[in-house]
């Protein structure tokens, strides 16, 4: 289990709406959407909402920085 402090939970959000992940990455709705398709990035529906998994989203950004595929 990883702990989290105040800090980080403020720098680093737990969950990002799709719109909010798009101005944080500058990619397209389209886009997250089709790496969520492939596995690479983990989408949650809460209430109805569609939410991005911020370690997900990391996850994929540092993995396309690297070269690699996040998984």
């Amino acid at each position: 289990m990883r702990i989290v402090t105040q800090e980080q939970a403020q720098r680093e959000p737990l969950a990002y709406t799709l719109r909010s992940a798009t101005l944080a990455t500058g990619l397209s709705e389209n886009t997250l959407r089709r790496r969520a398709a492939e596995g690479r990035l983990r989408l949650v529906k809460i209430e109805g909402r569609t939410l991005v998994d911020g370690d997900s989203l990391r996850a994929m950004i540092r993995g396309a920085a690297t070269g690699q595929a996040a998984a």
